[in-house]
């Protein structure tokens, strides 16, 4: 899949993506947040036991991830990997190479992205290597009406592995924006990968319907299953879980710090009194004098945006027209 990995990331490719960070909100809009999530110092990689629990991990799931891939290769791969990956600049560079390495890349493909990324800085590698939250706070978009849960798919895949992130942007040189009347005219690839996950049958019953974003007729997709289809990179499994009766928002919440905190994404289900249902994607947790922000990808508007735990407890996040916080898509850890 990745063999023409050099030719996909020209040099035209490396300049877009800086630019497209520097992007900013319209005037009027809610000014993005410029938090990142905290990347804990990145040392040689160390073994990392077979099976574990979320609670359990010892450092950000992406890097114990890794850590337990380097731990299964042979001593000449490891020190192969050692020789580009001692060459990183940056303890960011670092810890996107082990992201790599944990998503199961080739070493020739890691080693091809790890000259691609060396000596940038850490704007360019937030910027280029995942799907939310830039430096000017957005992201991936829906390219269709009710294609909110693919895109939260995406944007999944792009906070787990970040040639992944870089691959799609390099094929959608449009990525920050959308034609609301033409989702085809921007972004093709995007655009048909959208509708193709939207469209398809899922175990609980027919497909969704693509339509234009000012169209009528839409028709939304739930999304485990399509993330599961990605466990092998991921080694993830999630599962649908609704905020009612013993599950309360707070306990969903006390969820979300663990699961966050170890640096996993986790979707979220919110809805409107209109009936409106819509799936975001939580990507960290961050403290601002003594208040704790979530930070949540909203692929309507395209923005990564901070709410507080009580925007979730008293059901007023505002996200799309949603205010209601109705479920959580939840992890656990297939294989590490």
């Amino acid at each position: 899949m990745y063999r023409n990995l050099k030719h996909l990331l020209a040099a035209a490719f490396l300049g877009l993506v800086v630019l497209a960070g520097s992007i900013l909100p319209a005037q009027g809009q809610e000014r993005p947040t410029d938090r990142v999530n905290t990347i804990t110092k990145v040392q040689a990689p160390a073994p990392q036991a077979q099976s574990v629990s979320i609670a359990s991990l010892k450092a950000p799931y992406p890097l114990a991830k890794g850590q337990a891939r380097w731990a299964k290769l042979s001593v000449a791969e490891q020190n192969h990997f050692m020789t580009f990956y001692n060459q990183a600049r940056s303890e960011t560079e670092k810890y996107d190479l082990m992201r790599a390495l944990g998503s199961g890349h080739s070493l020739k493909d890691i080693e091809d992205f790890a000259r691609m990324i060396r000596g940038k800085d850490d704007a360019w590698l937030r910027n280029a290597l995942h799907l939310v939250n830039s430096t000017a706070g957005y992201g991936i978009v829906q390219q269709w009406s009710t294609a909110c849960g693919p895109a939260t798919v995406q944007a999944v895949l792009g906070e787990i592995d970040p040639i992944y992130s870089l691959l799609t942007k390099s094929e959608n040189p449009n990525f920050f924006v959308v034609d609301d009347h033409d989702a085809m005219r921007l972004n093709p690839k995007l655009a048909s990968i959208q509708k193709e996950w939207l469209e398809s049958v899922s175990p609980w019953g027919p497909g969704g319907v693509a339509v234009n974003r000012k169209s009528q007729g839409g028709k939304g997709r739930v999304i485990p299953d399509l993330l599961n289809k990605y466990s092998a990179k991921t080694g993830l499994d999630y599962g649908f879980k609704f905020v009612k009766g013993d599950y309360t928002a707070a306990k969903a919440l006390a969820d979300l710090d663990l699961i966050l905190g170890k640096s996993i994404p986790v979707p979220l289900h919110v809805s409107a009194t209109s009936g409106n249902k819509h799936f975001v994607l939580a990507v960290g947790l961050y403290y601002e004098n003594n208040q704790k922000w979530y930070l949540v990808h909203d692929p309507w508007t395209g923005k990564t945006v901070s709410r507080s735990p009580s925007s979730f407890l008293e059901n007023r996040l505002q996200l799309a027209g949603n205010d209601l916080f109705t479920g959580v898509v939840m992890p656990t850890i297939k294989s590490i």
